[in-house]
């Protein structure tokens, strides 16, 4: 999912994908990990993405991290709890670069920086 997002707009940041929750809250509880974005699918095996989000929002040093939810439902309920867990936007699958790309304007924090040779993902510092 995160590659064929990210292809076609040539954007160049650092990705890391893991294959469920449990593998999240690992890297993400690292000290230092240098995460600036997170693409956080609901459905996942071990904890799903609505607890691993409340976890975040528990950690200091991870409360304030962008989260995008990504899911392949648009059921409304999930839209509003995302959203009042504190999640920066809800992107359906398979994702439209365009959503990613309002939900990350619309935000402080992050930037997409366009020069010649595509996008880069940056850290405004706000």
């Amino acid at each position: 999912m995160v590659a064929a997002l990210f292809r076609r707009p040539k954007l160049r940041c650092h990705v890391r994908s893991v294959r469920d929750g449990r593998a999240a809250q690992q890297i993400l509880s690292t000290p230092g990990n240098g995460v600036d974005l997170i693409l956080l699918d609901i459905n996942m095996p071990d904890v799903d993405g609505f607890c691993l989000l409340e976890n975040l929002r528990g950690e200091d040093t991870l409360r304030d991290v962008m989260v995008i939810m990504c899911s392949g439902s648009d059921h409304e309920p999930d839209q509003r709890r995302s959203a009042e867990l504190g999640a920066a936007g809800y992107l359906l699958k398979p994702p439209r670069f365009a959503s990613f790309r309002d939900i990350v304007a619309a935000r402080p924090g992050l930037r997409l920086q366009d020069d010649a040779d595509g996008l880069t993902l940056i850290r405004t510092g706000v």
